[in-house]
């Protein structure tokens, strides 16, 4: 009983963690593609300006 509570919390302290970080908005399409690094380096260094509405 207590070892099938333990998984039961372990379980619902991981499900909770990642809920958290996906919607947080830490990972996004630049940083979870192949590549990450490169494309994130590239955006920081890239010269063109961006425009947001």
């Amino acid at each position: 009983m207590k070892l099938t509570f333990a998984v039961a919390v372990v379980a619902l302290v991981l499900t909770a963690g990642t809920t958290t970080i996906c919607l947080s908005g830490a990972l996004t399409a630049r940083n979870t593609e192949y590549g990450g690094v490169h494309a994130t380096l590239e955006e920081f260094f890239t010269p063109t300006q961006k425009t947001y509405r």
